[in-house]
């Protein structure tokens, strides 16, 4: 996926998945949005648990990526599993899973 042409980017992914640190040292999640507006970008856990806030600010409308490293809101490195990353924005709510290996 090139960030720069806003045709080939989906309105939410991430590479690479799975990722593990160490090998990646973090997840790029890319996303597009349409509008200007208040963009909110947080990762769960697999109980809906929330782990991380990446992004909670006024965006442009655009393409623009997030980086997750693994860790928790503490700094902490979170066990391997799946994590679910949801994106908040123009009133709409996206999510999409993600595969971190230690």
């Amino acid at each position: 996926v090139d960030p720069e042409n806003r045709s080939e980017v989906p309105k939410l992914s991430n590479y690479p998945n799975p990722f593990a640190p160490g090998q990646a040292e973090s997840t790029q999640i890319v996303y597009q949005i349409d509008s200007p507006g208040r963009v909110i970008l947080n990762i769960y856990n697999s109980l809906g648990h929330p782990v991380q806030m990446l992004v909670d600010e006024f965006q442009e409308g655009g393409v623009w990526t997030a980086a997750w490293d693994g860790r928790d809101v503490a700094s902490h490195p979170v066990s391997s599993g799946v994590y679910f990353y949801q994106l908040l924005e123009g009133g709409r709510r996206h999510h999409r899973a993600l595969t971190l290996v230690r």
